[in-house]
């Protein structure tokens, strides 16, 4: 058996602090989901899945907020400020989707 290089040794070392880290921070409401894991990567993928969903759940999100935001009208009655606050929670949940608009496409 070969001894760990230097280098294999940083990479465990940051693998420990960063296991170290997540754990300590976990809210306790979601600390069942990794309390039986076994190495960062698994406890990263854990959180990321259940935060952020799968990639299909984050597909579907884009496709959502993308379809929101080029059918967005006016509601009749609808006030210039409601309109304005409603806009901006879809550019919001464009932006949270990881989709960006110019500010050109905002405007039209």
């Amino acid at each position: 058996m070969t001894r760990p290089t230097n280098d294999d040794i940083g990479k465990m070392e940051k693998n420990e602090i960063a296991f170290y880290e997540i754990y300590c921070r976990v809210p306790p409401d979601s600390f069942d989901l990794i309390i039986n894991r076994k190495s960062t990567k698994e406890i990263w993928d854990v959180l990321k899945n259940h935060y952020e969903g799968t990639e299909q759940a984050q597909d579907k999100k884009r496709t959502t907020a993308q379809n929101e935001f080029n059918n967005f009208k006016a509601l009749p009655g609808e006030s210039h400020d409601d309109s304005f606050k409603r806009f901006n929670l879809i550019v919001t949940e464009l932006s949270n989707a990881g989709i960006t608009r110019s500010d050109h496409e905002k405007n039209m």
